[in-house]
């Protein structure tokens, strides 16, 4: 059996590698906490709630910018919320430069 490929009683099928991109993010975050002030997360996923707690627990801000319903825990983890939908529609409706503190929510 490789990596990619599976074959069972039914044939030979593709299995998809898995992706870690929240792990990847997160350890990048952690080893490279000294480098920066503001970690800014462009995903809704409430795996990261825990990750913002500890960068805030460093001194760190957290900026997030959601897509969608997030969850309560993930909303408290952030200093600032920025929804993907208010600056998409922002952006479409007016002139090509924009401030971002408009879309903020504290």
């Amino acid at each position: 059996m490789s990596f990619f490929t599976f074959t069972d009683g039914e044939g030979t099928y593709i299995r998809p590698p898995k992706c870690n991109f929240d792990v990847e993010i997160t350890v990048d975050a952690t080893k490279t906490i000294d480098t920066y002030d503001t970690f800014c997360l462009l995903s809704s996923d409430a795996d990261f709630a825990y990750l913002n707690a500890y960068l805030r627990s460093k001194g760190k801000k957290v900026i997030l910018v959601k897509g969608g319903h997030i969850t309560h825990q993930l909303k408290q983890s952030a200093d600032l919320r920025i929804s993907a939908q208010t600056i998409k529609t922002y952006y479409h409706g007016h002139a090509k430069t924009w401030h971002i503190a408009r879309f903020c929510r504290m």
